[in-house]
């Protein structure tokens, strides 16, 4: 049978939030290609992509253009 525990958390300041959620048994949570210890998305909105894509090129990373219009 499933589990219908589901783990909800969100953190709120001024101008942004992160918001995390699990569905079904979090406390299972299994690795695959889409899903990592029950996590599968997360999304940040900037004001400007550019200037923010240039400080993650800057601190050594490699940006993906996953969802970028």
């Amino acid at each position: 049978m499933r589990s219908t525990k589901a783990l909800r958390y969100m953190w709120v300041v001024k101008h942004s939030y992160v918001a995390l959620y699990t569905k079904g048994n979090f406390e299972k949570a299994a690795d695959s290609y889409s899903r990592i210890g029950g996590i599968n998305h997360i999304a940040v909105v900037v004001d400007d992509l550019d200037a923010v894509e240039a400080r993650v090129k800057e601190a050594g990373l490699t940006p993906r253009l996953h969802g970028r219009l």
